[in-house]
């Protein structure tokens, strides 16, 4: 899949999972899902805790996912298509995807919405 459309697949994984997610970005270039619950973490009340993002940037679609930095363990058997991707602990860098790495997206999407069950963010 060209560039164009990384933007487009990506917010279709995360649109997939609203509800039980919510979204608080919607735009052209951005789109953002957080869970729906009040919850402490650190000693922090947030309301909803962040779950992802997909964004357009210069030169990349980005996709910004939370649960693999809040659960790094739940995540150490990603693709090795995918773990190419990863800049940093929780920034994938899209120019393009295959329908492998799509499916792994979604993979590792649906994953982290199990863990935000578990964890009752949501």
């Amino acid at each position: 899949m060209t560039e164009a459309g990384v933007f487009t697949r990506l917010k279709e994984i995360l649109a997939a999972c609203v509800p039980p997610l919510k979204v608080r970005a919607d735009t052209a270039t951005l789109y953002d899902v957080y869970g729906t619950k009040t919850v402490t973490v650190s000693k922090k009340t947030v309301e909803g805790m962040y779950f992802a993002s997909v964004a357009e940037r210069k030169g990349a679609t980005v996709l910004y996912f939370f649960p693999i930095y809040t659960h790094p363990k739940a995540f150490v058997g990603i693709s090795a298509d995918l773990k190419k991707s990863l800049k940093g602990k929780s920034c994938f860098h899209f120019k393009s995807l295959e329908p492998k790495l799509l499916a792994a997206v979604r993979d590792m999407v649906n994953a982290g919405l199990a863990i935000y069950r578990k964890a009752e963010w949501i």
